[in-house]
């Protein structure tokens, strides 16, 4: 039995871009040995103006499936129920909302809300988009609406360097988890500048907690190797 304790940032098939069922992803965590599950699908909204996350409309099924299951196996593992949602100001309140809802929500910042009201969805990769996606993670922490803050480092992806200004990005974002007392998430699924991000954030960073992003549950089944023995204590 594999030294794990919980199995974080957990989807489903209902985002349109995973497989396997709410069931199979519980009985591998508990084939690992994991005392919780906690599920964070990408989190619709409202009119479903956005692709690759579950209907609006599905919320209901999301939660009642993953109540049953979490009655099913009760003896077994806890199952947490959560979101891993953009901070969008215009959606704010309807996040909030959302956050009563569920034991967890995670701040995973794949595009923000421009000024003009628009969002940023680049067609090309953008070398400063680190820039925009920061700020907007620093604003979603000041809510106090998240628990934790998913793949920090994702946002440096299309940087083309690991300069100044993006040491300054990462200092800001730890400070600002910091200040709010929650979680950065090391994933296992990451951006190529993940060292020089968590170089920092070992360094200064208070809370860390380890995430899956697991799409399959065969990324469960397969988890070895030195990160399984990395712990945290986040508890949804």
């Amino acid at each position: 039995m594999l030294d794990l304790d919980y199995v974080f940032h957990v989807h489903t098939n209902r985002c349109c871009h995973a497989s396997g069922t709410d069931e199979e992803y519980i009985i591998a965590a508990i084939s690992k040995g994991a005392t919780s599950i906690t599920f964070t699908d990408h989190c619709p909204f409202p009119g479903d103006p956005f692709t690759n996350r579950m209907s609006y409309t599905q919320i209901p099924e999301y939660l009642s499936s993953l109540k049953s299951l979490k009655d099913k196996y009760s003896e077994k593992i806890k199952v947490f129920t959560g979101f891993e949602a953009e901070y969008l100001p215009k959606y704010q309140e309807y996040l909030e909302e959302l956050s009563h809802q569920v034991d967890t929500m995670l701040l995973g910042q794949h595009f923000c809300e421009k000024k003009d009201g628009a969002y940023s969805f680049y067609k090309t990769p953008n070398p400063t988009e680190f820039l925009a996606l920061g700020e907007a993670i620093i604003e979603g922490v000041e809510t106090g609406i998240f628990a934790a803050v998913a793949h920090p480092d994702r946002i440096f992806r299309h940087a083309q360097l690991w300069k100044a200004d993006c040491e300054e990005m990462a200092m800001d974002m730890i400070h600002a988890a910091n200040k709010a007392n929650i979680y950065l998430e090391y994933n296992f699924n990451q951006s190529k500048y993940f060292k020089e991000f968590w170089k920092l954030g070992d360094r200064y960073g208070k809370r860390k907690i380890y995430g899956y992003d697991a799409h399959d549950p065969d990324v469960i089944r397969s988890l070895d190797g030195e990160f399984l023995n990395l712990k945290a204590t986040l508890i949804p």
